[in-house]
């Protein structure tokens, strides 16, 4: 299997006519791949990302649940005096 590297730019640039687009994907390693994509192509890449997004959004809220828990232990901490709760703990 070949070594996978992570996305580091990407970009698009539509057509005049709006019926395609020029796609830049730029790697970590700085290569750049450059796709022309039909409007029917963009469609579904916009429909797969929005239904990866929707299908893992619990693990966003997780995120941002320890995020709100860190900063209100931040603040209240340095106010009372109180102990940091654990993550997860309310």
């Amino acid at each position: 299997m070949a070594k996978t590297n992570k996305l580091a730019e990407f970009s698009f640039e539509p057509s005049a006519d709006a019926q395609s687009a020029q796609i830049h994907v730029k790697d970590d390693k700085g290569a750049t791949l450059e796709l022309t994509a039909t409007r029917e192509q963009l469609e579904l890449l916009a429909d797969s990302l929005d239904e990866f997004l929707a299908d893992t959004e619990d693990a966003d809220e997780i995120e941002d649940d320890e995020d709100e828990d860190e900063e209100v232990d931040d603040a209240d901490g340095a106010e009372t005096g109180e102990q940091q709760r654990s993550p997860g703990r309310r």
